[in-house]
């Protein structure tokens, strides 16, 4: 299989593992927690020295916000966000917009 393939079964297993948390009445916070992805596969655009939020802290609150349809600004007004995705806090919204298009590449814009 090659590496694309990969990627794309790896983002349907997630898909179907969120789909069961969600159907047994989970909040979806408590999905995204939960959620046990081959994540470690995704790359993080950033170099290691980049004082940057945790990289899966920030994958899981932009699937958070491609669930919902929030707003960036809608995200920044939501600090309870911050704890179950791993993240210190949320980011302003000048760093979510920035964050999305140069720290993911476009395969994860695709998913």
């Amino acid at each position: 299989m090659g590496i694309r393939a990969g990627r794309l079964t790896d983002a349907y297993i997630v898909g179907i593992e969120l789909r069961s948390h969600l159907r047994r009445q989970r909040s979806l916070h408590e999905a995204l927690q939960s959620v046990d992805g081959p994540f470690d596969k995704l790359t993080d655009g950033y170099p290691n020295w980049h004082p940057a939020p945790s990289f899966h802290g920030m994958l899981k609150l932009f699937i958070y916000r491609e669930v919902t349809g929030l707003s960036y600004r809608a995200l920044t007004q939501r600090p309870d966000l911050a704890g179950p995705f791993g993240l210190d806090r949320i980011p302003d919204k000048p760093v979510l917009s920035p964050t999305w298009r140069k720290r993911f590449d476009g395969f994860v814009h695709g998913h």
